[in-house]
């Protein structure tokens, strides 16, 4: 019988590439990934447990992740659930902005939505707090002046008896709106059939997650009854969250200078605005929660001359692909009109880190210069803006995570 070069080395009294390899392998391996000190590196956490590695040296990364993302027809048939039964859209409830709908008539009991979760075992990381600037320090934290939580945590589920956070980062879910009346889904954890989840974590406590760096719970939507097709989804986000709604709506009063704040998407919706120069801001400046930028996909003088001859009226809408090289504030140094657009001579800086090197830039369309806000200038970021995460369902959720439930107050 004919030996293969391998089954000829495997008898070698030395070691050699073929018998060596895997060993050296499985002992760097051993070092550098299961005893690595990078406990919050998230390349460390994205690459494989242990129990993978042989299958892993066989092949490659991606050749295991493919395989472990692959299922037959069949299988897919029976524990598959479509990512893509919801789309969004402006919700039914007024003043409520997105909301999520069916894309397809839904049958009672069916899962409709998977939803992945990153885990957050103690929610005080959302905390935030103004910063206390002493002069020759660094700024630090002032616990004297807490400010809301981090908006993050109105898209987290939770529960009031304890400090863990479930954020989920699947489609759509996080464009479901609450409604205790009209609800039409619930929440149930997910099968480890068709997801990443891990039941036996629902039975760790929430300091055992701190050192677990990869997604391992998910849930999933249940339809209640019948959806039909366009019909918005809402989900009940429990008694607290609705207590605390009515509350903050009771007692809520619009801040000091509300009735002259404008939004940098108000002000937008002006596609064809005439934008004041410098000289003109000095008499008549804008909100001073505004900047303007300039989409850096007309630096190039050749792109602004054929975005010209391409198009010889103004546009009255933005066009996506102008985003993909980002924007840099400018200023404006002068406007003249051509024909029925306006078109400017601005001032950019070349990089981000300084602004003593500025680069002019002639006959700039409109088009190419629009408004944001300044950091932590809108709604959201207000010392009375509404915060509060969706409670998860008290008969879901496990007992050992409650690890306020017996604190003092």
């Amino acid at each position: 019988k004919t030996r293969t070069v391998e089954e000829e080395e495997d008898d070698l009294p030395y070691p050699t590439p073929h018998t060596a390899y895997p060993e050296i392998m499985a002992e760097m391996w051993d070092s550098f990934v299961v005893k690595s000190s990078w406990t919050d590196s998230p390349t460390i956490a994205a690459l494989p447990p242990k129990e993978d590695y042989d299958d892993m040296y066989s092949s490659t990364l991606i050749d295991l992740k493919q395989a472990q993302m692959t299922r037959p027809a069949d299988w897919l048939e029976e524990n598959g659930v479509c990512a893509d039964n919801m789309y969004f859209g402006e919700s039914t409830i007024p003043q409520a902005g997105h909301g999520a709908f069916a894309y397809r008539p839904l049958k009672q009991f069916d899962v409709i939505l998977p939803i992945p979760l990153i885990h957050i075992p103690d929610r005080k990381i959302l905390d935030m707090y103004d910063l206390k600037k002493d002069p020759g320090k660094s700024p630090e934290a002032d616990l004297g002046s807490p400010r809301p939580p981090q908006l993050l945590l109105n898209y987290c589920m939770g529960h009031k008896d304890s400090t863990m956070l479930l954020s989920p980062y699947g489609p759509v879910f996080n464009v479901i709106n609450h409604n205790q009346t009209q609800a039409n889904v619930r929440l149930q954890w997910a099968s480890p059939d068709r997801s990443q989840h891990n039941p036996e974590m629902l039975e760790r406590k929430p300091e055992d997650f701190a050192k677990v760096k990869y997604a391992t719970l998910a849930m999933e939507l249940v339809a209640l009854r019948d959806i039909e097709k366009g019909e918005e989804i809402f989900l009940d986000y429990g008694d607290d969250w609705e207590k605390a709604w009515q509350e903050h709506v009771a007692n809520w009063e619009p801040v000091e200078g509300a009735d002259d704040y404008v939004s940098a998407y108000q002000m937008n919706q002006q596609f064809d605005h005439v934008f004041r120069t410098e000289f003109e801001q000095m008499k008549d400046p804008y909100p001073n929660n505004l900047f303007l930028k300039f989409h850096l996909g007309f630096e190039q003088a050749q792109i602004r001359k054929i975005f010209f001859e391409q198009n010889p009226e103004p546009l009255h809408e933005i066009r996506n692909r102008w985003f993909y090289k980002g924007s840099r504030v400018c200023d404006i140094l002068r406007r003249e009109r051509v024909g029925d657009r306006f078109v400017y001579a601005i001032a950019i800086p070349q990089d981000d880190d300084t602004i003593k090197k500025w680069k002019v830039l002639e006959d700039v369309p409109q088009e190419a210069i629009f408004f944001q806000d300044r950091p932590y200038t809108t709604d959201m970021f207000l010392k009375n803006a509404f915060r509060h995460d969706i409670r998860i369902p008290d008969d879901i959720f496990p007992e050992i995570w409650k690890n306020l439930k017996y604190v003092d107050p």
